[in-house]
């Protein structure tokens, strides 16, 4: 009785799980790589397109919003004749 006593309360440490110890990533461990030319290349002619294709976008967003305002004056004279 004496042996339950002496451990009531507290946990029993092959049932708890060990903590494993976390990895820290050094710079030694990461290898980074630069991109090649080619690739270089590559990622500035798609940035290009892709600002490209924003300014076109924007570009018919002035026009629809510009045709939208002509189209509101249009419906409001109506509304008025009416």
């Amino acid at each position: 009785m004496s042996s339950f006593g002496s451990t009531f309360g507290k946990p029993n440490e092959k049932l708890l799980p060990k903590p494993s110890p976390k990895h820290v990533a050094r710079k030694s461990d990461i290898d980074i790589k630069p991109y090649s030319e080619e690739m270089n290349m590559a990622i500035g002619s798609q940035i290009l397109l892709l600002d490209s294709q924003m300014l076109n976008l924007f570009h018919q967003l002035k026009i629809n919003c510009r045709l939208l305002r002509k189209v509101w004056m249009i419906y409001k004279i109506i509304l008025q004749v009416l």
